[in-house]
């Protein structure tokens, strides 16, 4: 597989996205108490919590992300069948992460999603 980076808005700025088989978030935003260059504050159960930035910006971090979307998806019942099938394993995880993936801007590359509709979820208050 071939990763490319995006940023938050789904924004490739690496080479030909038709290069690519899929993409993720290069840049991530990470809660923490030290390091970085601070961006927000708050509380965590009280104590007090930073909200920094990592510096990464490329696909550092977006190659991981697709190896921990196909790690999350080997065992789910609903694609074990699909996805376990000896001498195929690597080309049926390609595919279904092919295939959940979606352009969230146009003329930019597919980012990856975990089958997960967030839409759909509400969460209680």
């Amino acid at each position: 597989m071939v990763i490319g980076a995006v940023d938050t808005s789904g924004i490739y700025g690496q080479g030909l996205a038709a290069e690519l088989t899929v993409s993720a978030p290069g840049r991530v935003i990470c809660a923490s108490r030290e390091g970085g260059i601070a961006q927000g504050t708050g509380t965590f159960y009280g104590e007090p919590l930073s909200l920094h930035i990592s510096n990464s910006n490329d696909s550092d971090l977006a190659s991981p992300a697709v190896a921990d979307l196909a790690a999350y998806f080997m065992p789910l019942d609903q694609y074990k069948v699909r996805l376990q099938v000896p001498g195929s394993v690597a080309r049926n995880v390609r595919d279904l992460i092919k295939s959940l993936a979606y352009a969230r801007l146009p003329l930019q590359p597919a980012v990856v999603l975990n089958g997960i509709d967030s839409r759909q979820i509400a969460c209680p208050v």
